[in-house]
C-alpha cells in the first residue's frame, strides 16, 4: 500500500528526474517555469530534510525533539 502511493508523489518524480538524461525527461508543467538546476537544488535539501527527520525519530535520546522538528 505505501509503495503503491509513491507514484503520484511529486517528490518521487523530482528523484527519479535526477536520475534520468535530459532527453528522456518527461514534460512537466514545474519544468516549464523553473531551471533543472533550481529543481535539483530543493529535491535534494528536502531529502537531506527527511533524512535528518529519519534520524531524530530513529535516534532514541533525540526523538522527543521529533514533533518539535515537525511543528517548525
Amino acid at each position: 500500500m505505501g509503495v503503491s502511493s509513491l507514484k503520484g508523489m511529486e517528490l518521487v518524480s523530482r528523484v527519479m528526474l535526477m536520475l534520468m538524461p535530459m532527453k528522456k525527461q518527461p514534460d512537466y508543467a514545474f519544468l516549464r517555469h523553473v531551471r533543472m538546476r533550481r529543481v535539483h537544488c530543493f529535491t535534494a535539501i528536502q531529502v537531506i530534510c527527511l533524512a535528518v527527520l529519519w534520524l531524530i525519530k530513529s535516534v532514541n535520546k533525540i526523538s522527543i525533539g521529533f514533533p518539535i522538528m515537525v511543528g517548525t
